[in-house]
């Protein structure tokens, strides 16, 4: 028997060994799988997040289109209105001209007309 203890001691230290090894695996393994879910759920929160600030900026977007669509139709119409006004100034610029003609010619006129007063 005393043989065999040998082999036992062995035996025995050999598969504690082996066992010993296939547990420190499986908590390393579980270890890195914990490690791996929490690289996960950090990248998805971040996902989430930029997510949302794609949505926020989507919307901002859509407004300043909206924006940009109003004031495109009020710089047409303001232009549209300088137009109307630019032909009113021309029309009024030719009146004053005929009329600063006559006004003119009137002045001339009246040159060699005396003024005459009463005198008490």
């Amino acid at each position: 028997m005393e043989q065999y203890r040998w082999m036992v001691e062995i035996a025995v230290g050999l598969v504690t060994s082996v066992a010993g090894w296939m547990v420190g695996r499986r908590q390393r393994n579980n270890a890195f799988l914990g490690e791996l879910q929490g690289s996960i759920d950090a990248l998805a929160a971040k996902n989430a997040e930029q997510m949302n600030e794609i949505l926020n900026l989507r919307e901002e977007v859509v407004n300043l289109r909206y924006e940009n669509l109003e004031q495109s139709k009020e710089i047409t119409a303001l232009r549209d209105e300088n137009a109307r006004l630019n032909t009113q100034i021309a029309a009024l610029r030719e009146d004053n001209r005929k009329l600063s003609t006559q006004v003119t010619a009137l002045t001339e006129q009246l040159s060699g007309v005396r003024t005459i007063t009463k005198s008490k």
